[in-house]
């Protein structure tokens, strides 16, 4: 037996005879629930297993037998036996089709093979199927930035963020993030989101341009030195002459 499985069946015998308990497993929660336990270097690949999965649409708990093997899956994804993961959600998504957990789970699986083709195509068809802009929101910006479609990535980030205003400071940094990669067609995702969301005002409020325009200050005709102060909707996105 290998190195990786050896560490694999030590990590099995430590969790598998734990039975869980009610307050262990996952609950389903009406309305939106917000995934947990990541690390800034890299959300998708650290922290412990998420005890939420982000998503509008509320699912029964996983059992105890099937959280269980959600927990495996991740022990071999963690000790890089992606195929033996893979499988095992596969197998768990058989009997639980749509389940956010094991999708989440089984995206994180593809990420860490770089199969970002795949996690595109998981995210997609599930966000469809669910009519849920929430589920696998995450993931798919990843996938979409990785395969170097920033516009679109941006896209899902706004969308998650008009789901959840809870996701505000992830969505913020992605489109920050995104920005310098195209930044004439991730301005006008935003600008376009925003002018068809009046509603809310956070979505433009959140987002500081890097590079704007004379006509995005507040008081375009004040002419003021200084600190931008930008205009409160999609116009801080506005161009013109380049601000000092």
């Amino acid at each position: 037996m290998r190195l990786p499985e050896l560490w694999a069946a030590a990590l099995l015998a430590a969790v598998s005879p734990r039975v869980a308990s009610p307050a262990d497993t996952p609950r389903a929660s009406p309305g939106v629930s917000v995934r947990i336990g990541f690390e800034a270097s890299d959300p998708l690949l650290q922290g412990p297993l998420p005890r939420n999965a982000l998503g509008k649409v509320a699912v029964a708990p996983l059992t105890p037998a099937e959280y269980d093997r959600l927990r495996q899956a991740q022990v071999f994804r963690e000790a890089g036996l992606l195929d033996k993961a893979r499988a095992t959600l596969l197998g768990l998504l058989a009997d639980r089709p749509h389940q956010p957990l094991v999708l989440t789970e089984l995206a994180s699986v593809y990420l860490a093979k770089g199969d970002f083709a795949a996690v595109e195509r998981l995210s997609r068809a599930e966000r469809q199927a669910q009519k849920d802009s929430l589920l696998l929101g995450r993931e798919l910006e990843i996938a979409l930035e990785r395969q170097h479609h920033p516009r679109e990535a941006a896209q899902v980030a706004l969308e998650v963020w008009l789901a959840a205003p809870s996701e505000a400071v992830w969505a913020n940094i992605a489109v920050v993030r995104l920005l310098p990669l195209d930044p004439r067609g991730v301005r006008e995702t935003v600008r376009r989101v925003a002018e068809r969301t009046p509603e809310r005002p956070d979505l433009a409020r959140g987002l500081q341009p890097r590079l704007t325009g004379w006509f995005a200050h507040a008081d375009p005709f004040e002419f003021e030195s200084g600190a931008t102060r930008y205009a409160a909707g999609a116009r801080r996105f506005a161009q013109g002459t380049r601000c000092a």
